[in-house]
């Protein structure tokens, strides 16, 4: 077996979607090795900490979830964005086009978050609300006024 038909393996046992991780990881040139030991160090945390501790971890234990999650919990914090790789980005160091990137990535899946905002209202409106959308649109002014 391959290095990129594990990670599509390894992706099926976290019913994650393998097509979307080896595209973004072409992408941005992440090797099958290195989505590999993030599964690899997931593995090693549930083993630790279990199946409920690693769902129920710290947003900052990155190992806690696999390459590929998306943790809802990232709208609640304004210091970092997690990527899909599960590396962390300190929100006023990150670069402007990497946090509009963020920010259309966010609009683009705002309806996954219908659980999270309140019931019945505009979601959209609501994910302008989170303490990360407010970040985010903080650094892009921020970046704005220091050109």
């Amino acid at each position: 077996m391959d290095d990129w038909a594990l990670v599509a393996e390894l992706c099926y046992m976290f019913d994650l979607d393998s097509a979307g991780l080896v595209k973004e990881a072409h992408i941005r040139a992440v090797s099958p090795r290195d989505i590999i030991a993030g599964f690899t160090r997931t593995f090693a945390y549930m083993r630790i900490h279990g199946i409920e501790g690693s769902a129920n971890a710290p947003l900052t234990e990155l190992d806690a979830l696999p390459p590929g999650t998306l943790d809802k919990r990232i709208v609640f914090n304004d210091a970092i964005w997690i990527d899909t790789f599960r590396t962390s980005h300190t929100i006023s160091t990150m670069p402007g086009e990497y946090v509009s990137a963020v920010i259309a990535f966010l609009q683009a899946r705002a309806p996954d978050w219908y659980d999270l905002g309140p019931e019945g209202g505009d979601i959209q409106a609501w994910l302008e609300t989170t303490p990360l959308m407010l970040a985010l649109r903080h650094r892009l002014e921020a970046l704005d006024e220091a050109d």
